[in-house]
């Protein structure tokens, strides 16, 4: 194989790494827009309608007669707010998968670069 062959490949593999990297750099920013703009604003809104719930029923709590309404009411919110914390908990379990990707992404696009760095290299020799 001549100069010229080891030269064609070299480059030819720097346009395939160049474009795995643009692959890459798309697959992170997509997964941080969707963190930022899915995952992160539906755990806020699941951390304040839990909140809220929870401060009516400490309001209902303090009233000194329940009637059966109020108490179904009670055991349904109740039932509402540990099905909400289910939901945060998976959209948690999303967030920390999206992370570890967008991680892996960010290491993926490290390793493209120090083997765009060797091909130089060894393109210049």
């Amino acid at each position: 194989m001549n100069l010229e062959q080891q030269k064609s490949i070299i480059e030819a593999n720097k346009q395939k790494i160049q474009a795995i990297q643009s692959q890459i750099q798309q697959q992170a920013d997509y997964q941080k827009d969707f963190y930022e703009n899915v995952v992160k604003p539906q755990n806020r809104n699941f951390e304040q309608s839990i909140d809220n719930m929870l401060l009516e029923i400490q309001d209902q709590s303090s009233k000194k007669e329940d009637t059966k309404l109020q108490q179904q009411y009670k055991y349904d919110l109740l039932l509402l707010i540990s099905e909400m914390k289910q939901i945060y908990d998976y959209n948690q379990a999303i967030s920390n998968q999206i992370m570890q990707a967008k991680q892996i992404s960010t290491d993926n696009l490290k390793q493209a670069n120090e083997q765009l760095k060797l091909m130089q290299k060894l393109k210049q020799k």
